[in-house]
């Protein structure tokens, strides 16, 4: 496959930037703080039970949104991998091209289009 490598080295490392950043921004956002220190702020004042729920929640939230991003920087640190060995751009399950198009949209992607979708299938079976 004829692909300009160098441009999706490119758009990876720009990714891999941006979810470092972010990260970087949600640890600033909670401090490193517990929902239990988050809570314990608030017991000395009136606030009743829905205001902790709301803390409760986008704590979680935010935990969820962080676990999330580093799945993906994990995933573009593969990608990476694959690039330097040789392998990037070809499907893990049938070994034929990556579409340059599914690339660009998802430039950590392992499967091609129809082997994605056969096993989000299976999946939902």
């Amino acid at each position: 496959m004829s692909m300009d490598l160098e441009y999706f080295k490119n758009l990876l490392l720009a990714k891999k930037q941006e979810i470092e950043h972010t990260l970087k921004n949600i640890k600033e956002l909670s401090f490193g703080k517990s929902e239990i220190e988050l809570i314990g702020e608030l017991s000395s004042s009136d606030d009743h039970l829905a205001e902790y729920a709301s803390i409760v929640y986008d704590h979680e939230n935010m935990l969820t949104v962080e676990n999330i991003l580093k799945d993906i920087l994990g995933q573009i640190e593969l990608a990476l991998k694959r690039i330097e060995d040789g392998t990037y751009g070809v499907c893990e399950i049938c070994k034929k091209p990556i579409g340059e198009e599914r690339l660009k949209a998802i430039p950590y992607a392992t499967m091609c289009i129809r082997c994605k979708s056969i096993k989000e299938k299976s999946v939902r079976k």
